[in-house]
């Protein structure tokens, strides 16, 4: 012992014992719980690689030399997997023609003009919604081609349409007019013809209807031009309003126009040069 240690009394010497005593058994204690913490978390590892194993599966195999024969083989077996889920998915988009023509609860043969069925021989079948009876009906017309080439035209339908211009026309009339939303048109015609139209389809079927008319409208605007007298209206100024012309020849309405500073300034350099 030192000379700290050798000037300590009995009684001193006692109590720093005790204190060592005391340290010792507080490291016992911590070391007991630090064991039982390692073995816990020792069994928390093995628990999760356990885990870890069943979910990646097998190891596979990573001594094999790349050589053309085996990526070929790996190429085929992607090929494999992929071709198995297509085959397994279902199928999503559009539905067949043939499903279509297969739903229709109508069939109609459109011959040529003073053309029997025996002369004629059948160009294609297009599957059309109709209103009939005030519901919407899924009509499949089977168009015939005559012996020089003539093939007629599906009445009251777009070419290449799946809609009848009835539906068409009552879409516009209820957007324009009426002035309701696409979505309040698309549950009007659920409810009133029970077909079943999306929003896109509605709009698709609002910009056939101006392509199908726009060359007509052109004409019409072309007699207005020559007209020697011209009645014009317009809504209230607003973005987007109505403007009517009328003459003894045509009259034209104009659904959505925008007045704003450009379309005043507009009116306003056709009316100086018309004075």
């Amino acid at each position: 012992m030192d000379g700290s240690e050798k000037d300590l009394d009995r009684e001193e010497l006692l109590a720093l014992v005790r204190e060592l005593c005391a340290e010792v058994r507080e490291l016992r204690a911590e070391r007991v719980e630090l064991r039982a913490e390692n073995d816990r978390l020792r069994r928390r590892i093995e628990e999760l690689e356990r885990q870890l194993a069943q979910r990646r599966g097998p190891t596979p195999r990573l001594e094999e030399a790349y050589s053309l024969a085996a990526e070929e083989r790996r190429r085929e077996e992607r090929d494999g997997r992929s071709k198995r889920r297509r085959q397994k998915s279902p199928r999503r988009g559009r539905i067949s023609t043939a499903e279509k023509l297969a739903q229709a609860g109508v069939h109609e043969h459109l011959l040529p003009d003073g053309r029997s069925l025996d002369e004629c021989r059948l160009k294609y079948s297009r599957p059309v919604w109709r209103i009939i009876d005030g519901r919407a009906v899924r009509v499949a017309y089977h168009v015939y081609a005559g012996p020089d080439g003539r093939v007629p035209q599906i009445p009251g339908v777009p070419k290449r349409g799946e809609f009848g211009r009835e539906i068409l026309i009552a879409v516009a009339f209820q957007h324009y007019v009426v002035g309701l939303s696409l979505d309040k048109v698309v549950a009007e015609v659920e409810f009133f013809w029970e077909l079943t139209l999306r929003k896109s389809q509605a709009d698709a079927l609002l910009s056939r209807l101006l392509r199908e008319w726009l060359p007509e409208f052109e004409r019409l605007c072309q007699l207005l031009s020559v007209s020697a007298v011209v009645h014009a209206d317009e809504t209230s100024w607003s973005i987007h309003s109505v403007w009517a012309f009328l003459s003894e020849k045509s009259r034209v309405t104009v659904f959505g126009c925008h007045k704003d500073a450009a379309a005043l300034r507009g009116t306003r350099r056709s009316r100086s040069s018309s004075t």
